[in-house]
């Protein structure tokens, strides 16, 4: 499913903008990366394209139609979203967490069907923590809680995907499983991902697009003609260096940040 914006523009005064002159598109089978510096406006783009915050100026376009029509019309199943950050109060386990993705596929007053706890647990094997099914949500870590919320996310069949920075609370090894988790999906499933990253490189290693958003200006592009260092300098306001690494045949491309360290000798 196609996600567009055109012209994007938030604020809350006229006078002062979040973010502004927000122009991508991306479709189905395809990652989009959101990058910036903090405070630049990527959670806040995330809640327009949900449908929690409209745009003050330009449009916004999911399949089509604008995000509330969307979810009018088809109950919200368009999009799937992963916070960065789920607190639950109440000692709900791994599978039952993942079963509030099926809620739309359930009866106000009906429990859930065997197919719908397959599909739980089927979203659970795929990012590997089929093992979690039955521990408590909230005694699980950061990073835990983070690969249940996708599966989460992932079990409800929905066309568009949001993450909010993904990998924030993984360790190294887990960034890049989850990354390839959802590099997978994409291709698999032809669906539409959107993510906020602050890590330049995972936008290197899996998206197909990237928007680049900074103080006055955004960047939108393929990754292989967008990923310069010039455009890292303007959004960042720091050197950036792209380096490849040989890897057998295969060059593998990083990021490599330009500073001076100040260190006694």
């Amino acid at each position: 499913m196609t996600v567009e914006v055109v012209n994007g523009r938030f604020g809350y005064s006229k006078s002062s903008a979040v973010f502004e002159d927000i122009n991508f598109k991306v479709g189905r089978g395809e990652i989009l990366s959101i990058l910036g510096p903090n405070g630049c406006g990527k959670t806040t783009l995330l809640k327009c394209l949900l449908g929690l915050l409209n745009l003050t100026g330009g449009e916004i376009r999911i399949g089509g139609r604008e995000p509330g029509e969307a979810k009018r019309d088809n109950g919200g199943s368009h999009i799937g979203y992963v916070p960065q950050n789920h607190h639950t109060a109440f000692p709900y386990s791994v599978v039952e967490m993942v079963l509030m993705g099926r809620a739309r596929f359930i009866g106000t007053f009906s429990a859930p069907s065997e197919r719908d706890v397959k599909i739980a647990k089927d979203c659970l094997e795929m990012l590997k923590i089929g093992h979690y099914g039955e521990r408590d949500f909230p005694e699980l870590s950061g990073g835990e809680k983070q690969l249940v919320l996708i599966a989460r996310a992932l079990a409800s069949n929905a066309d568009v995907l949001l993450f909010d920075e993904p990998t924030s609370a993984l360790d190294y090894k887990n960034q890049y499983a989850i990354l390839q988790a959802l590099h997978s999906l994409t291709r698999e499933r032809s669906l539409t991902i959107i993510m906020t990253t602050h890590h330049p490189e995972h936008a290197l290693y899996i998206s197909d697009k990237m928007l680049l958003m900074g103080e006055g200006r955004s960047i939108f592009g393929e990754v292989s003609e967008a990923f310069t260092e010039e455009n890292l300098k303007q959004v960042y306001g720091m050197e950036m260096k792209v380096v490849s690494i040989p890897h057998g045949e295969d060059q593998l491309k990083s990021v490599v940040p330009i500073i001076d360290l100040c260190k006694e000798k």
